[in-house]
């Protein structure tokens, strides 16, 4: 089975239902099929041939789902493009992926003419929206093209699509993964989460990440796609109340902003069903928060790029236990934490993540030095460490490479920010190391606080040592009114560190 069939089945049988909703657009199954197939035409007539990269620049939108289909569908893989990155990282990812094409709307204009001139192997640019001297608008591509079902000949191992991770430690890597990689993670994601026929997915998080596992869910499982252009929480909320959105999928920083909206009560958020969120780690304060808002509908789901989106959950009823635990591994995935020596660990140990099944990516592309340091006999090393309880479910610790050393001691940020959390006038927290004469590493926060409340250095600094040990508190707290992160919502601790690091 290929990404294609994906959609097959729904635009046969509910051809007349619903499938996409866009701002003021609605399409059926059977309207989206056919402009699946004149994009995969439309492409092919340009040129487009089997494992051709197309790069795509665009916020959400319904046209960014389609090329989805109408690229994979005759075998070309797709390059979605981070639209925060600047002109220089974008030319620079494309160098990598040797992209043949890219699509893009009206907004990233400016980049594209940037890269036009810079690039020479682009063979062709289109623009989504507008028109302009240079680049094929899409709509007529469309409209010149058959309705009509390629007949290319795809294997599930195929490549699928070059999806590049958000260089929260590192340079962006571009990872490959296949049909069958995307394929069994919808088939994992729709068991697991219990997506059923009728659900209706609220689309927030951007295409060009891994959550677009969500929208393909939703498009296998005959559901509906409501698709936001980009995050505003007053407007997301107004959505879920009058098109009676039933899943979303949100990570933290975005659930946060939804719990601290000022009118949120004005709001009928009663259709919601379902919340899965994952993408960045979530304090036990703030999830209380939406538990006690939104009931035991939450679903914890961990994952990575690298394992294309899921790889273990915590289902609504193990909410109720209690602890922010990742679960205990998801259908068609297996998960262990081992030590340095790969033997797993003991209740309580702290160990690393490993991840085996049909969801792990081909490898890095044009790095397989990497792949090979990264996937050992068939296991993805996260770089996430953890501890297991006696019930086998999993707590993350912290990334690896968060790790602080200070005087020869191990502290890890997260138990820090867990306690920082608590404190009622912090909205968000990032704790991390910076450089010190003496210990080598002291411990540095950096805290968002809640609209209208106020707190000073001491008094969170005091608050901290009252709940842990003197020695992992934070030497020095800095406010921000916003933390950097990656638009899926990841806080991007290297960025701070450069940040204190410039201040030696």
């Amino acid at each position: 089975m290929v990404f294609k069939d994906l959609l097959r089945r729904s635009k046969n049988i509910f051809g007349d239902d619903e499938a996409i909703v866009f701002e003021e657009k609605r399409f059926t199954y059977r309207e989206l099929g056919e402009r699946v197939d004149r994009c995969s035409n439309a492409l092919t007539r340009l040129g487009l041939k089997k494992g051709d990269r197309i790069a795509v620049l665009a916020e959400n939108c319904s046209q960014y789902l389609e090329l989805y289909f109408g690229i994979t569908n005759v075998g070309g893989v797709i390059v979605p493009l981070n639209y925060r990155l600047n002109p220089k990282e974008i030319m620079t990812i494309m160098e990598d992926a040797g992209a043949t094409g890219l699509v893009l709307s009206r907004d990233f204009v400016d980049q594209g003419e940037r890269i036009r001139g810079l690039l020479g192997k682009v063979f062709y640019y289109i623009l989504l929206d507008g028109e302009k001297s240079g680049y094929h608008n899409y709509e007529s591509l469309l409209a010149k093209a058959e309705p009509i079902e390629p007949d290319v000949s795809l294997q599930e191992n195929d490549d699928f699509c070059l999806l590049y991770t958000s260089g929260t430690l590192s340079q962006p890597k571009g990872v490959l993964l296949s049909h069958k990689n995307i394929v069994a993670n919808t088939f994992n994601q729709c068991l697991e989460v219990n997506i059923q026929p009728g659900s209706i997915n609220l689309q927030i998080s951007p295409f060009y990440h891994a959550a677009n596992a969500h929208a393909f869910c939703h498009i296998f499982m005959h559901g509906k796609n409501i698709i936001l252009r980009h995050f505003d929480a007053e407007k997301a909320a107004e959505i879920i109340e009058r098109e009676k959105v039933t899943y979303a999928f949100i990570v933290p920083t975005i659930l946060y902003r939804i719990l601290d909206l000022p009118n949120l009560n004005q709001f009928n958020l009663s259709s919601l069903k379902t919340i899965v969120y994952g993408g960045a780690s979530i304090t036990n304060q703030r999830l209380e928060e939406a538990i006690a808002k939104f009931g035991y509908i939450l679903i914890q789901a961990y994952g990575l790029t690298e394992t294309t989106s899921f790889s273990s959950v915590l289902n609504k009823m193990e909410h109720r236990r209690g602890g922010n635990s990742i679960g205990r591994g998801m259908f068609g995935v297996e998960v262990k934490v081992v030590d340095v020596e790969g033997k797993e660990v003991k209740t309580g140990e702290i160990g690393e993540i490993l991840v085996r099944g049909d969801t792990v990516m081909k490898g890095y592309w044009n790095r397989p030095e990497l792949t090979d340091e990264s996937i050992r006999n068939n296991w993805f090393y996260t770089g996430d460490l953890a501890k297991v309880d006696d019930n086998g479910y999993i707590y993350v610790v912290d990334r690896k490479k968060d790790l602080i050393i200070s005087g020869g001691v191990n502290i890890y940020p997260r138990d820090i920010e867990e306690v920082i959390a608590r404190h009622p006038a912090v909205a968000e927290v990032a704790v991390f190391g910076i450089p010190d004469a003496k210990w080598g590493e002291s411990v540095k926060a950096v805290v968002v606080l809640k609209p209208g409340k106020k707190a000073i250095e001491k008094e969170i600094i005091d608050f901290t040592k009252d709940h842990i040990a003197k020695y992992k508190a934070p030497r020095s707290i800095d406010f921000m009114e916003l933390l950097p992160k990656t638009p899926s919502g990841k806080i991007l601790k290297r960025e701070l560190r450069e940040i204190y690091e410039s201040k030696k």
